[in-house]
């Protein structure tokens, strides 16, 4: 049996949000641009968004249940809601940078930045209801300490 590690609050939160928040929608994402997406053809501005919305919310839940049960393998997690807020508010700082830049590049207050923000405060819901859910305290593992000299 593989032994748990014990670390800190923040860094099991900074790996619960690499993972769930943004290396598996970056993946789900890449396989939907060059896979999908041209296939799609043209469709409705608002339909394409709720597909995406769709997606990228089904990314976020499917990367918080791998993480949660890798975190759950790995760590000795002793303070779960700590680890859900630590990894939230990780999410709403990195991503909502991401949003922020990318909403500033065109102009602020268009259509297409309203729908940014509005597709960032779903997913920031989805990421930490999910998370809320599925990471769990864990039970330190018990280790044996037997002596390695024979009885006599």
């Amino acid at each position: 049996m593989k032994t748990k590690k014990a670390s800190a609050s923040w860094y099991i939160a900074a790996t619960h949000y690499l993972t769930a928040g943004f290396v598996v929608p970056l993946i789900v994402s890449l396989v939907y641009s060059f896979m999908i997406f041209p296939k799609i053809g043209s469709i409705d501005s608002t339909v394409l968004w709720v597909v995406e919305l769709v997606i990228s919310i089904l990314a976020i839940v499917l990367g918080v249940i791998y993480s949660a049960r890798y975190l759950q393998k790995t760590y000795i997690i002793q303070e779960k809601d700590k680890i859900v807020l630590l990894s939230s508010i990780y999410f709403f700082l990195v991503t909502g940078a991401f949003v922020a830049m990318g909403s500033f590049t065109r102009s602020f207050f268009g259509v297409s930045s309203l729908w940014n923000i509005a597709d960032y405060i779903f997913r920031l819901a989805a990421f930490y209801l999910v998370s809320k859910k599925f990471v769990t305290n864990t039970e330190e593992a018990v280790v044996s300490t037997q002596s390695s000299t024979p009885a006599v």
